[in-house]
């Protein structure tokens, strides 16, 4: 009699011990949603801003805001824009030049949108709508920043803040 309680006992174990093992085992295949990073808002009826934002640093370590966005207004033309934004006191653009986006081997320059007055000395705004549907997907992209001193500065921006560049660039 007990033989046959302990091997109930036993059989229960490990079936609860299976199906546990299994559960974690599945849970810990799926994948995560992942997080976008092209956030979208509706600034008003029929009026949607999409935008990508990312810290990186240049080629001499300083910090820059790199934001990339969208706007879609009702009866107007959109325009695609990307705004840089360097630490107050480090750098001052320099206006009305271009951008120039290498990527590989190709050069593009891009608008500047800042030429007649810029909200700040550190902040760049250039019209990016013609470069980025010339971009290929899974390319990194170096952009030469012009700014007032002696030494050129550049961002490496990586392969997946370009896809969501890309992404933003094909929104309606």
């Amino acid at each position: 009699m007990w033989c046959k309680i302990r091997r109930f006992f036993s059989g229960l174990l490990l079936f609860s011990s299976l199906v546990l093992l299994l559960s974690f085992l599945l849970g810990n295949l799926q994948t995560s949603p992942a997080l976008a990073a092209v956030y979208s808002h509706r600034e008003a009826p029929g009026q949607i801003l999409y935008k990508s934002r990312h810290t990186l640093r240049d080629n001499n370590s300083n910090p820059w805001q790199i934001i990339v966005f969208k706007q879609i207004k009702p009866n107007r033309a959109t325009s695609t824009n990307l705004r840089l934004v360097g630490f107050p006191g480090t750098v001052e653009f320099e206006h009305p030049q271009p951008l120039k986006i290498t990527a590989k081997s190709r050069d593009f320059l891009a608008e500047d949108v800042f030429a007649q007055k810029a909200p700040g000395a550190n902040v760049g705004q250039y019209n990016v709508a013609t470069v980025l549907p010339q971009l290929r997907l899974g390319q990194t992209v170096k952009l030469e920043i012009p700014v007032k001193n002696d030494f050129p500065l550049s961002l490496a921006v990586p392969s997946e803040v370009v896809l969501e560049w890309k992404e933003i660039a094909g929104k309606d």
